[in-house]
Parts: C-alpha cells; sequence; structure tokens
C-alpha cells in the first residue's frame, strides 16, 4: 500500500463514518508525520517495557516488533574513549568494544547511572565491564584505552512525504515514488506510462517536475495501523472544529 492508496483509504473510512470534513493533503502529510514519529516511539516504548518485566537480552526482544526492520550496527574508531555517533542514529541499544585484545560486551549507561559505576567501589571493574554513554556530540567509552567499538541501535525513521497533483477535474492524484510531471502537463510513472493528463503541481515547479514523495519504511500491517492513527486524529480534530463551531453559533444567537 503506498502513500496514495492509504490516503484514498482513509477518506473512504472517513467519507463512510461521517467523522468531519474530507481531508487535505496538508493535513494529510502533517498527520502522517505526527503518526510516523509516535508508532516508532510507542514501539520502542513497548520493549522497554518488556526488558524491564522479562530481563531478556533486549536484542530478543527485537523478533516480534515492527522496529526489528530499524536494527542496525555500526563499527567506530574510539579515540581517547571518544567515537561519533551514527549519522542515522534512532535509539541506541547496546555494544561490544575492542579491548585487551579481544572483544567485550560494553553495557549503555545514562551519564548518571555512569558515574555511579565509575564512584562506587563495589562495582565490578571497568576494565573487565566496560561501559559507553551517549552525549549530542557522541559516545564515551570507558575505559579511555579502547580503540574501537561495534555499537547496535535503531535507526531513526525516515519521514514519508506525500507529494501530489491536481488534476482537470480538481481531483488529488498521488504521485508515486519515481513519477514525473512531463513539460506537456502528464502526470507519467517510473515507466513513462501516463497515469492522469492535464495535471498542475500545487507549488508550480518548472517543468518537468519528478517527484519528491518518500513512501513509509513499515511492513503493510502497519501501515494499516498508521491508517487507523491519523483517521483518529483526523476524527478528534473534526469533532474539535465542530464543537468550536457549535459554541461560536451558539454565542451568536
Amino acid at each position: 500500500m503506498n502513500l496514495g492508496e492509504l490516503y484514498s483509504y482513509i477518506e473512504y473510512v472517513t467519507n463512510k463514518d461521517k467523522l468531519g470534513e474530507p481531508l487535505s493533503p496538508e493535513n494529510y502529510q502533517t498527520l502522517l508525520k505526527v503518526a510516523d514519529t509516535q508508532y516508532y516511539k510507542s514501539e520502542f516504548g513497548k520493549i522497554l517495557l518488556a526488558l524491564d518485566k522479562s530481563g531478556d537480552a533486549i536484542l530478543k526482544l527485537f523478533n516480534n516488533s515492527p522496529l526489528y526492520r530499524f536494527l542496525a550496527q555500526a563499527t567506530l574508531t574510539v579515540t581517547g574513549g571518544k567515537a561519533s555517533l551514527p549519522t542515522d542514529l534512532g535509539y541506541t541499544i547496546n555494544g561490544t568494544v575492542l579491548l585487551g585484545g579481544s572483544w567485550k560486551f560494553a553495557e549503555f549507561l545514562s551519564v548518571e547511572d555512569a558515574d555511579m559505576r565509575k564512584y562506587n567501589i563495589l562495582s565490578p571493574d571497568l576494565a573487565l565491564k566496560p561501559i559507553f554513554t551517549q552525549a549530542p556530540t557522541g559516545y564515551n567509552f570507558i575505559p579511555s584505552s579502547i580503540t574501537s567499538a561495534s555499537v547496535n541501535y535503531l535507526k531513526k525513521v525516515v519521514s514519508p512525504y506525500f507529494d501530489y497533483c491536481i488534476g482537470s477535474d480538481d481531483n488529488v492524484y498521488y504521485m508515486p515514488v519515481g513519477s514525473s510531471i512531463t513539460a506537456a502537463g502528464d502526470l507519467i510513472d517510473s515507466s513513462s506510462n501516463v497515469i492522469v493528463s492535464g495535471v498542475t503541481h500545487p507549488d508550480n515547479p518548472t517543468l518537468p517536475y519528478t517527484s519528491k514523495s518518500v513512501e513509509f519504511d513499515w511492513d503493510e500491517v502497519d501501515q494499516v495501523k498508521l491508517a487507523d492513527m491519523i483517521i483518529e486524529m483526523a476524527s478528534i480534530r473534526a469533532k474539535d472544529f465542530n464543537t468550536a463551531a457549535a459554541i461560536s453559533q451558539d454565542s451568536k444567537q
């Protein structure tokens, strides 16, 4: 299901259930990003909650999570205990470090927990049980003699983008990834097949124009859940608008 099909599905449900005014492309774009980010954070929160309850290794918990597709690993060069963050970092999970000629598990801690570990005389020897923390400027590894590390992390979610054009019938037409508007004003797909003729783009770009659409980076079952989230948000907005309009009308009477 691409973003255009998802838009049609949401339009069908909102019209069928009379949940308010049709969802404009601009509002759809806003809700796409909100739902995308909220779903990502919600699913990661479930992982953390399950980790607290089960005590399982965190990577195992991703096996049945929609977030499995975002799992990634980065090999880092560590200098003076510091290393750069992956450019696509969403959440850090854990890591291993090269220490004393062998690879050891490194626990990922908050700065506060790391300080307690460093200054508590009852804590394990950090040369045997290395740790690392995260700051906006990069990772900090302890002990500082570490020269190489491998970090498991979640890639940040790719922000979806709904690019569209308007037909001569005033209908909204989604511009799939790889599609374009020709100099003659035809919307064509990546194989140059005409999707619809006589279209204009709301931004009035120089033609030919190539679509900027970016699809959801989720499995289809998750896309349906995201659609339901958008429908709920759109219906709440419509109800709030209708309530405000009713109050305004009553005040005039």
